[in-house]
């Protein structure tokens, strides 16, 4: 199964929770707080939108990140024109709000870790 191809290989339980939520719910906008350095959350996001629209549901996924990184980049240009990358600091009033113009269905926040 396709499915099963994008979860091998170290992908955490936040990237796999999400792959799984957008594929049960079907969302039309998922918006993303934070990239991060691997991506790799995105990876699925975007492999979950994808399969989505094979099965005939268009969704579209917004990212804003403040520092995006090269990998970061390089996964969204993998998303067929699904993904929307926000340059800026989310704690912006309304920084999404021009390119979003709808209301987001999912909102996934893994922005700053500086607490960690």
């Amino acid at each position: 199964m396709e499915e099963n191809k994008i979860m091998e290989g170290g992908v955490g339980s936040y990237g796999l929770f999400a792959f799984g939520l957008i594929r049960q719910l079907k969302p039309k906008t998922v918006l993303e707080v934070g990239l991060g350095e691997g991506a790799m959350a995105a990876k699925l996001i975007i492999k979950a939108l994808l399969l989505n629209k094979t099965d005939g549901y268009e969704g579209k996924y917004f990212v804003i990140d403040k520092y995006p990184t090269q990998e970061g980049l390089d996964v969204l240009k993998t998303s067929e024109n699904l993904a929307t990358l926000i340059v800026g600091d989310s704690k912006t009033p309304g920084i999404y709000r021009d390119k979003l113009k709808a209301q987001a269905d999912i909102v996934f926040i893994d922005g700053c870790h500086l607490f960690q």
